[in-house]
């Protein structure tokens, strides 16, 4: 790897020079939890099989096209959004079961499931509410272990914490953006469906995009966490990505 200069721009996209952004960071050992092994793969797999057949047996799939309306456009409305895929309705059957607002419940599907008081191993409640309260954001990847994880920053809260997953370790790069879902599972964090990678220099324009519909949201909403904006509005990060991918496009 490329040494860095201490003066130069520094790579995570911030505009900063590296000496006084990211170069503290750089190997330091942080105080974020690393297991050695997955946890839970079975109890995580297991849990989601029954809420998908809860969602399919209750009728909720009948709410799934108004959802999809939402989720999947561009924030041009000159912009038409591609045709959907295979990958793009894994994103989107997240998001529904995390965070739309059933119009006739005014939750999300993955409380309702847990009111309905539904047969689980222990191990499977204990996670079911601990995804109560997720929500879709941006993080930028700090350090990798490949073959064990990567540790990541929130762009905008500034959380840092690690990620277990081996495939990602070897699959993404150093100051890239993730924008992803982070869940816990007993002891550990873990990235929920699908991730999707941006450019470092992209950092300002999802953030500034980000932040500006949440500064416009507190007007009506004066004492919402940013989190909770999240968890209301992430679809937002799918329009940025969708409209990005259409004109680069054109």
């Amino acid at each position: 790897m490329k040494k860095i200069g201490r003066n130069n721009p520094c790579p995570c996209g911030s505009g900063k020079k590296y000496k006084n952004c990211c170069l503290s960071k750089n190997g330091v050992a942080r105080d974020i939890s690393q297991p050695q092994k997955r946890t839970a793969e079975a109890s995580v797999d297991s849990l989601r099989g029954k809420i998908m057949r809860f969602m399919d047996r209750e009728g909720f799939m009948d709410y799934c096209p108004a959802a999809i309306s939402l989720y999947w456009r561009t924030l041009d409305e000159g912009v038409q959004p591609r045709a959907m895929v295979d990958n793009d309705m894994a994103g989107f059957t997240e998001w529904f079961i995390h965070d739309y607002v059933l119009p006739d419940y005014g939750k999300p599907l993955l409380s309702i499931y847990l009111e309905s008081n539904p047969k689980l191993t222990r191990k499977e409640l204990q996670i079911l509410k601990d995804w109560q309260k997720t929500n879709i954001s941006v993080c930028q990847i700090t350090r990798l272990e490949e073959n064990h994880g990567i540790y990541v920053e929130d762009i905008f809260t500034g959380e840092e914490f690690f990620l277990h997953d081996i495939s990602m370790s070897r699959s993404v790069k150093q100051w890239e953006l993730l924008v992803c879902r982070k869940i816990w599972v007993l002891n550990e964090w873990q990235v929920s469906a699908l991730g999707t990678t941006l450019r470092p220099h992209e950092k300002k324009d999802v953030y500034d995009l980000v932040m500006s519909k949440y500064i416009d949201h507190l007007k009506a909403n004066p004492s919402a966490s940013l989190s909770e904006f999240l968890h209301q509005k992430g679809y937002l990060l799918r329009q940025y990505l969708i409209t990005r991918e259409m004109k680069s496009t054109e």
